[in-house]
């Protein structure tokens, strides 16, 4: 049985971003902090989202975080769980002062920092209402450390989520 890897969401420090080294010897442009425990809930509504093949993406391994200046909060889980490479998806539900963000326009954007470069294909976002989303066609060419950038834009505010993901073969 192989240990699975929990993904971490970023959460940014705002004032005197500092880089620290990484094991690899990557420096990351902000530092990263562990969500808290107020940014843990439990994921209350078992949405379930499709994914590319057909497969249902249930909250199976869903993990809570605070987007980068804490504006908005999300539960997200990933089909294959882990991520793999090869083609993933993403299902998330993003709230705001606990009722739902319904009407968000969101991207994400797959990055490998340790090689420097994106994926080779654009991810899909679908708006499947009340405030749930899905994240289609998230392409991780390699295996290796992954960030996913998630901007997210909604009654005239706009932050981001960055989720760290190990993936595997």
């Amino acid at each position: 049985m192989t240990a699975r890897t929990q993904p971490t969401a970023t959460v940014w420090r705002l004032s005197g971003a500092t880089k620290r080294r990484s094991a690899l010897g990557v420096e990351p442009h902000y530092t990263r902090l562990m969500p808290t425990a107020a940014h843990a809930r439990v994921f209350a509504v078992a949405v379930v989202l499709g994914a590319c093949g057909g497969e249902p993406l249930a909250p199976q391994g869903s993990f809570d975080a605070s987007s980068r200046t804490g504006t908005f909060e999300a539960t997200f889980s990933s089909l294959p769980d882990p991520p793999t490479t090869g083609t993933n998806a993403l299902g998330f539900e993003l709230r705001k002062g606990g009722g739902s963000v319904v009407d968000a326009m969101v991207t994400l954007e797959p990055w490998m920092p340790a090689h420097g470069h994106g994926s080779s294909k654009a991810p899909l976002v679908t708006n499947l209402g009340a405030g749930a989303y899905r994240a289609e066609d998230i392409y991780l060419t390699m295996p290796g450390h992954w960030e996913l950038t998630i901007e997210v834009s909604a009654g005239g505010e706009r932050d981001l989520f960055v989720l760290d993901y190990d993936v595997k073969q």
